[in-house]
């Protein structure tokens, strides 16, 4: 796949992203992976059936600053760990010490959201969310699910996954009601983000087969895309010296 990455809203060739995908047969719409170096990568398989849907036009524009509020079923106050901190980017978490819980984001204006990352929190990976559905609201009293999610993990600590779905109706409330965890008593994340898809004037004249972002060690995530393009067996079998050669399963809890 030829791929592109994004610096300062602009997309420059970033070279060829080869790789084997392995499932087992079961349908695949995301692949993260972390190299030797520390290096990771996530990326969505807009070209491959799954079960998520892309967004619906445009590349994604991140949105997260123009949330004006958060609120929380639960948080835990005397620690710190309260709701704000999904917002910010650092290595503060939000705690609900419950097994689902529910975070309602009020935007400025209303705002069609079609993509959202999740970052894990810092200690126990039975705190991590499991099932969750995310809701859109224009009052705060009849909310429409927009994406809903089951038996997702986090492999990691402070890993960010990257969920996409087909909306084009402008919200000014979104809820992520969690309504199962990864086992333990209580519910944590580190950073919530929201995305739009930027109008279709905006984007790249042809669709990406893949877009995501990576993130070098000790670096910011970077937008991460590319086109599919043909290669023939003695190129994917014969030329092992010149690029690395993974096979990349679908991640299971």
């Amino acid at each position: 796949m030829q791929a592109e990455e994004e610096q300062d809203g602009n997309w420059a060739p970033s070279g060829e992203l080869r790789m084997l995908l392995d499932t087992g047969g079961v349908p695949a719409d995301r692949v993260t992976w972390t190299d030797t170096l520390g290096n990771t990568a996530s990326i969505a398989l807009s070209s491959i059936g799954s079960k998520g849907t892309p967004a619906a036009s445009g590349e994604l524009q991140d949105i997260t600053g123009t949330v004006s509020g958060v609120r929380a079923s639960d948080e835990f106050d005397l620690a710190g760990e309260v709701a704000d901190n999904l917002l910010r980017k650092s290595s503060s978490k939000w705690l609900a010490q419950d097994v689902s819980a529910v975070l309602d984001f009020t935007f400025e204006s209303p705002t069609a959201v079609s993509a959202y990352r999740l970052t894990s929190a810092n200690d126990f990976p039975g705190r991590d969310p499991r099932d969750w559905a995310l809701q859109g609201s224009h009052d705060g009293r009849t909310w429409t699910t927009l994406d809903s999610r089951g038996g997702e993990c986090f492999t990691r600590r402070f890993e960010t996954n990257e969920y996409t779905f087909a909306n084009t109706t402008p919200y000014r409330r979104y809820r992520l009601n969690i309504t199962e965890n990864s086992g333990d008593n209580e519910i944590q994340l580190s950073r919530v983000e929201f995305f739009a898809a930027e109008p279709v004037g905006n984007s790249a004249p042809d669709a990406a087969d893949f877009i995501g972002y990576h993130i070098r060690t000790g670096g910011e995530p970077v937008g991460y895309r590319g086109r599919a393009r043909a290669f023939s067996a003695g190129e994917m079998s014969g030329q092992s010296g010149s690029f690395t050669f993974a096979d990349i399963r679908s991640k299971t809890c």
